[in-house]
């Protein structure tokens, strides 16, 4: 069967048993839990590449920056025609003449880019990087810099190259989005010019699937889109729709929304949106329906110049016309709208994605994986998958080399929160100066995280500001691996997810407090939403959650079968997951305790 390809390695006893249980479901789709560092991205290759020889595999991972692991894992198993897809935001030279490329969503940057070639096809000033050549295979693995580098070098467009390069390749590494975006899906599966039924798909890092998917069915509508709206009428002119201009239109939409800003924080009906528009329209909603249908068509209008303009075909009176509608359509549970006062904005949060993945079906077979997939029953669920075989890998090292403490002083619950932070920092402070481990400190929320901050410690602290950039955070972190110290930040954030830090660079991580959902019309919307569904409001919108945050804080400690690390919950909490973390002991002392275990 298949190719009969080799590990550069022997397999461990867990990266086989996890290999065996791919080989023998029969289910086409497959979910597998196993720890950071288990090797699951080599299993899973491994076993595409045996279960079908002339398949095609496509890796997906949450985020562009997480595609290295498979290129690793590729160059370790020999394999050729393995390339990266990504978008028009990572691959196009012609940003750097023009400025519009850079922003936009995929389908706003597409329409612009079919514009640009085709006036330079025409003749006409628009994209002089070529599209058509014949591409062949100048390396085995083509990372996405690669192919930007040679099309710098010798005037390809590398976007476009990269197409080329789907049609034969054998691995293909991408994002969640072009196969969980509908309008990508479609292009996507005709570049690759290979029958569904061909192609096995890997999720990686698959506990982020449910709420990727809302963040990609959800909006916003602001205040500022409506000013922003006030600025085309300005530039494209003012319209008449029975006797009603579009400026005019405008000041009504805003008022419609200041009237459900003034009741405050809440989900909001679409008859409290209908109630709204009418009172500052002065009419009916069949009367505003109609006026909405008219900007949408002068919106499409505006975008069409803006695109004869070389910019991005974006209209924010289309825009505000389309976002209001959806304010006062009944979608049923599909989603819900959310008013913030405070930041005078509504949010769209999309609920059910369980209608999502049907298509998922028509390939040759498809696995999730991650080391945070359980409660397998709520990510079944959350995606409406119910033929799927599951399993969860555990593995010697994990609960060898690593030792959760819990402390009784400090319970962070809502009627004991005043009085045991104080407690917390004492702990905390305590901990950190009688202690020389590098350490992460992972707070609930940044109003915590400036508490701790400002604590006297004797050591080296790096603080994971809330709009810390991109490049700032690499240098924070690369100063932190040089020097070592105390990384804090929130079980939130960039630190506490994919962070890379093995052996000594990270022997302890504490966490302050359980990491629950914080209360809020968002929260509770989705605890509803589960509870009627699937009964099981609390545990799937709260405990679950709080369960797949612990463990994926935790697993910034161990990155490999030698490292070795202490985890340390600082809530009394925590005893509740014994079951999810097995591991787990209460610690009279913590400071001996941990000394104890690293010194063994």
């Amino acid at each position: 069967m298949g190719t009969g390809i080799k590990s550069p390695y022997e397999l461990y006893r867990w990266q086989v048993e996890a290999l065996d249980f791919l080989k023998n479901s029969k289910s086409k789709i497959k979910i597998l839990e196993s720890p950071t560092g288990s090797g699951k991205t080599l299993v899973s290759l491994i076993y595409a590449l045996e279960d079908c020889d002339n398949c095609k595999i496509v890796f997906l991972t949450r985020t562009n920056s997480q595609v290295e692991n498979v290129f690793r894992e590729s160059r370790l198993l020999g394999l050729k025609k393995v390339i990266s897809f990504m978008g028009r935001g990572e691959t196009c030279l012609f940003k750097k003449v023009n400025p519009e490329m850079r922003e936009g969503d995929p389908e706003e940057q597409s329409r612009l880019c079919q514009r640009l070639v085709k006036d330079r096809m025409e003749g006409k000033e628009g994209c002089f990087y070529e599209t058509d050549y014949d591409m062949g295979w100048v390396a085995d693995i083509m990372r996405p810099q690669d192919l930007v580098n040679l099309g710098d070098q010798f005037g390809f467009c590398p976007y476009f190259a990269q197409r080329e390069l789907l049609k034969d390749a054998k691995v293909v590494v991408s994002t969640y989005s072009y196969l969980l975006s509908p309008y990508i899906r479609e292009r996507f599966m005709d570049w690759i010019e290979t029958p569904m039924e061909k192609i096995i798909v890997i999720f990686d890092e698959a506990h982020n699937v449910p709420e990727f998917l809302r963040m990609i069915n959800s909006a916003s509508f602001s205040v500022a889109d409506i000013n922003k709206a006030r600025d085309e009428v300005e530039k494209y002119g003012d319209k008449t729709f029975n006797n009603l201009s579009l400026s005019l239109s405008l000041n009504y939409i805003e008022e419609a929304l200041e009237y459900i800003f003034s009741d405050g924080p809440r989900i909001l009906t679409p008859d409290d949106a209908k109630e709204a528009f009418m009172k500052s329209f002065s009419s009916g909603t069949i009367e505003i329906s109609r006026l909405l249908e008219q900007m949408v068509y002068v919106g499409e209008g505006i975008k069409e110049m803006k695109l004869n303009e070389g910019k991005l075909p974006r209209s924010y009176i289309y825009r505000t016309a389309v976002l209001s509608q959806l304010l006062m359509e009944d979608s049923g549970a599909e989603f819900v709208r959310i008013v913030d006062d405070s930041e005078q904005r509504i949010n769209l949060r999309f609920l059910d994605v369980s209608n999502q993945l049907n298509f998922l079906k028509q390939f040759k077979s498809v696995l999730f994986i991650s080391g945070t997939l359980t409660p397998f029953e709520k990510f079944k669920d959350e995606l409406g998958i119910e033929e799927a075989n599951e399993r969860a890998i555990s593995v010697p090292y994990l609960e060898s080399n690593l030792r959760v403490l819990y402390t009784d002083e400090v319970n962070l619950s809502y009627y004991k929160r005043l009085e045991s932070e104080e407690k917390l920092l004492e702990i905390l402070e305590d901990f950190i100066n009688r202690t020389s481990y590098n350490t992460m400190v992972l707070a609930t929320s940044y109003e915590q995280l400036s508490k701790i901050r400002d604590l006297n410690f004797k050591r080296k602290i790096f603080f994971e500001r809330k709009n810390i950039t991109n490049l700032e955070l690499a240098d924070m972190i690369e100063s932190f691996k040089q020097n070592g110290g105390v990384l804090m930040g929130v079980i939130n954030g960039r630190l506490s997810e994919g962070l890379d830090l093995p052996g000594k660079f990270l022997e302890v991580a504490i966490i302050a407090g359980i990491p629950y959902p914080k209360p809020s019309p968002e929260t509770n919307a989705m605890e509803t939403y589960y509870d009627m569904k699937f009964k099981k409001g609390w545990y799937y919108a709260y405990e679950a959650v709080a369960i797949m945050k612990l463990k994926q804080a935790l697993g910034r400690l161990i990155r490999s079968p030698k490292d070795r690390g202490v985890a340390i919950i600082l809530d009394s909490r925590a005893k509740r997951f014994k079951k999810a973390l097995p591991n787990l002991y209460r610690s009279e002392n913590l400071v001996e305790d941990t000394v104890n275990f690293l010194n063994q």
